[in-house]
């Protein structure tokens, strides 16, 4: 499946194609910068960056002052501080990086404390093994995309449906289009699971 046939599918226009084809592309930018920088820092100081995540966590959980967030924050390795900004990203509608954050606020010190929990746990374990915040980010950019561009919420199909496993949803094809673009190897199936496993729940709410 191509990304032109992909979007097709979903009923776009050529100019509408155009356009969202764009913010596709984007979103693949934005992906592979995100997967480089994981590959370069996948060998080199993980369990340093781990520490200083641990601590940072620990410190949250304190309930600090603003001042204080700030200088852990400024003291965290660049790549703690990158995991944690896509961990955000994939957690909030609003918050986008540290610097959009109310740290005065106690649900956003929360959603801090959760991103910095998820990116601690990545460089802990499981590195090569499962899909990263890199994918994870791409299939919720594509999500995104794809409610804007239809306004139809993003669906998965079942390998148990009676139309039969190899059936995708328009979505599906989307997705599996722009992950095959961005050079992720993965199976129509897989493309289904990643979307159930990762990020599903994160747009319920759209249905409405």
């Amino acid at each position: 499946m191509t990304l032109t046939l992909a979007l097709n599918r979903i009923g776009l226009n050529n100019q509408q194609q155009g356009f969202w084809g764009v913010q596709l592309e984007r979103a693949i930018e934005a992906y592979n910068h995100a997967y480089r920088f994981d590959q370069r820092h996948a060998s080199l100081g993980s369990r340093k960056v781990y520490t200083e995540l641990d601590q940072f966590h620990r410190s949250l959980s304190r309930k600090p002052r603003a001042t204080t967030i700030i200088r852990n924050w400024k003291r965290l390795h660049e790549a703690g501080q990158i995991f944690t900004e896509i961990n955000l990203k994939i957690d909030s509608d609003v918050v986008k990086s540290f610097d959009d954050l109310t740290l005065d606020n106690p649900e956003h010190q929360e959603l801090l404390r959760s991103a910095i929990g998820k990116a601690r746990r990545w460089f802990y374990n499981k590195r090569g093994v499962e899909h990263g915040p890199a994918v994870r980010l791409l299939v919720r950019d594509v999500a995104t995309i794809y409610k804007h561009a239809t306004g139809k919420k993003p669906g998965a199909g079942s390998a148990s449906a009676v139309v039969g496993p190899s059936y995708s949803t328009p979505f599906e094809d989307l997705l599996w289009a722009t992950l095959q673009m961005a050079g992720v190897e993965i199976t129509l199936q897989g493309t289904r699971d990643l979307f159930r496993s990762e990020l599903k729940n994160k747009f319920k709410k759209l249905a409405s």
